[in-house]
């Protein structure tokens, strides 16, 4: 098992864990709001990129070479 400081994580790390991971256990309310929160930034993240991920999947190049 691995221990992983989640608020010091990228935008990335912290989605694919609560995504694809399984909570064990909450004080409270708390866990459930940084989870929201953490979706939030995720699809902010997704937005603002997303005119240059269909520009690299258009162009094949990530580099613009």
């Amino acid at each position: 098992m691995d221990l992983l400081d989640l608020r010091a994580a990228s935008t990335v790390m912290p989605h694919q864990v609560i995504t694809t991971g399984q909570r064990w256990w909450a004080r409270d309310a708390q866990a459930t709001l940084y989870e929201a929160a953490i979706l939030s930034e995720k699809t902010a993240l997704d937005t603002a990129r997303a005119d240059l991920l269909d520009d690299i999947h258009k162009t094949g190049s990530i580099y613009g070479r």
